[in-house]
């Protein structure tokens, strides 16, 4: 009985930790899925990715302190941009431009958005 009941709990251990897994990969995947620029920068890594309401058109950028709190969804910073654009390749013209000084230029096009970025060792 003590075996059964000892292995019982082997497989439902088994089972939780294969379960985090298949989620934890799931949910990577979608992130990385939505994303429209990455750069790294002394370590620090700065994505825009696709928003996920309805609204197709806008774009976040997040600034995580090392490829760890990437990996695990831990942002420093965090902003929702208004692309006005239309159409979903639109969003792909967008990208991170100069890193310096705890600001981060976003380009398109032409067009420039400056952020300042306070307490992400930019």
């Amino acid at each position: 009985m003590n075996t059964f009941i000892r292995r019982a709990t082997i497989k439902i251990f088994f089972l939780l930790i294969i379960m985090f897994i298949c989620i934890f990969s799931i949910n990577s995947v979608e992130r990385y899925n939505n994303i429209v620029s990455f750069k790294i920068h002394n370590k620090i890594v700065y994505t825009l990715e696709k928003m996920k309401n309805d609204s197709d058109d806008d774009l976040k950028i997040n600034i995580y302190s090392s490829r760890l709190n990437w990996v695990l969804g831990q942002t420093c910073f965090s902003e929702n941009i208004e692309s006005q654009q239309k159409g979903e390749m639109e969003l792909y013209n967008w990208g991170v431009g100069i890193i310096e000084n705890e600001t981060i230029t976003l380009k398109n096009n032409g067009r420039e958005l400056i952020f300042s970025v306070i307490g992400c060792n930019t």
